[in-house]
């Protein structure tokens, strides 16, 4: 019954919500591009998705640095005393973010021609087994990702797997202690306990 009722709701998520009331990660990849924002998340060392958010009017309303000044202001209104202890290492932060933003911004530009890249799409048997067989010591490889793949980095794309740990778990427990409703009510709480813990994770 568990395994009917999730397959069923991730299916209802997947097949009907997803494609015809909500798309959120098709959202977020809308919300970095209306607000100028680029998102480079590595899955492994040499591995990752990349959003090029570029806003089709060039600029976003305020930069980094336009929206730390502000926040400064704000707070020096309030609080002189914790922005003279804190200003130093806000203002290394900005120059690390500086820095590492305008070398990204130069390695996209193709400015840098012994780290240079180019953007293909996957052959038919890459897409479908999900792996890369080209390699390229003198290149790096961007791939159109026109299914939303980046997702898997997320707690948002694994529902399958999720599921498929709450029935082992409900299993292993009822097989255990010989009791379905406490093995119910302990992996119920053992999935709201990973909720709270990842939501605390992902705010840090």
């Amino acid at each position: 019954m568990w395994l009917a009722v999730g397959l069923a709701q991730v299916l209802f998520c997947v097949g009907f919500c997803e494609r015809f009331v909500e798309d959120k990660i098709q959202q977020f990849v809308d919300l970095c591009s209306v607000s100028n924002v680029s998102v480079l998340v590595l899955l492994h060392r040499c591995y990752g998705y990349y959003i090029h958010g570029r806003s089709v009017h060039g600029q976003a309303d305020i930069g980094m640095e336009s929206m730390y000044l502000n926040l400064k202001k704000e707070e020096a209104a309030r609080v002189n005393r914790s922005i003279r202890e804190d200003s130093a290492t806000l203002q290394q932060n900005l120059k690390a973010y500086y820095t590492m933003n305008k070398f990204l911004s130069s390695f996209l530009e193709h400015a840098y021609k012994d780290m240079d890249y180019v953007v293909k799409e996957k052959l038919f048997l890459e897409r479908i087994l999900d792996f890369e067989f080209q390699r390229s010591d003198d290149r790096s490889f961007f791939y159109n990702d026109d299914r939303t793949l980046f997702s898997n980095v997320l707690y948002y794309g694994h529902e399958l797997v999720l599921l498929l740990f709450d029935i082992l778990l409900f299993s292993v427990v009822d097989l255990g202690i010989q009791d379905f409703v406490l093995a119910t009510i302990i992996t119920y709480l053992v999935q709201k306990v990973s909720d709270s813990n990842w939501t605390l994770i992902r705010f840090m």
